[in-house]
């Protein structure tokens, strides 16, 4: 009995296995561009809202948007890229509220008012290789890739200790980080599974992580004789979308 069911499910295996290799395609595999969107989301010390990290970005999960795709230079490996435009938010009411205490606190045993302005926004354009495995009208992607970092922006924070020191304001007791435009190496891994609804058309979700050292950040009349200093920002992102493909 045991012999007997031995050669069913072998045969059972092997039908299955059979049936699977006719229905994969034999076609080449095509070349793509996709326009992605979806949500670009902090992690780490990015997303972090801890005072005393000097590495915490306060980051906020916001839109990305851009283009992927991969030009294939060899079977199913090829030349994988991603342009992409992403947006972390900027400080919100109840973070400059928890970064005037902790600079009260540290700094003058006082009351500090702390403002903001401009947002975490930024470029970044990776390429890399990717492997492509195509099963009957999907295609998984999976990718690692190296690039950069652009910021277009990063938050202002103005430091006012003029409440402690005096009733009127003084330039001298406003320190300042700035908005930072510096750019920065960046490496990342993603995989995505594509749809093929049409001959030169799919429609697809990708998964994809980044990470990077992030830009250095310029402080003015900050002695940095104690409280929050920060000059240099890391990013790391974990980024969700949806796309459409052009195979060509």
């Amino acid at each position: 009995m045991k012999k007997i069911l031995t050669i069913l499910f072998s045969v059972i295996i092997l039908t299955i296995a059979s049936q699977v290799k006719a229905q994969e395609t034999t076609e080449p595999i095509r070349s793509y561009m996709s326009l992605i969107e979806g949500i670009s989301r902090p992690i780490g010390n990015f997303g972090s809202y801890n005072y005393y990290n000097n590495k915490a970005g306060f980051g906020k999960p916001n839109n990305v948007l851009g283009l992927d795709g991969c030009v294939y230079v060899y079977k199913n490996f090829g030349i994988g890229y991603q342009l992409t435009y992403q947006d972390e938010g900027e400080l919100s009411q109840n973070d400059v509220i928890l970064l005037a205490n902790g600079y009260a606190a540290d700094l003058v045993k006082s009351r500090v008012t702390v403002t903001s302005s401009n947002r975490y926004t930024s470029l970044n354009f990776m390429l890399g290789p990717q492997y492509s495995y195509v099963y009957k009208v999907f295609t998984l992607d999976v990718k690692g890739t190296i690039g950069f970092i652009k910021n277009l922006s990063t938050p202002n924070v103005d430091i006012d200790l003029n409440p402690y020191y005096s009733s009127t304001s003084n330039p001298a007791l406003i320190m300042h980080q700035l908005s930072s435009t510096g750019s920065s190496f960046a490496y990342g891994a993603s995989a995505a599974v594509r749809w093929a609804f049409a001959d030169n058309w799919d429609l697809g979700i990708k998964t994809g992580y980044l990470n990077s050292g992030g830009p250095t950040l310029e402080n003015t009349n900050n002695p940095n004789t104690g409280g929050r200093f920060v000059t240099k920002q890391p990013i790391t992102l974990i980024q969700t979308t949806l796309g459409i493909s052009l195979k060509f």
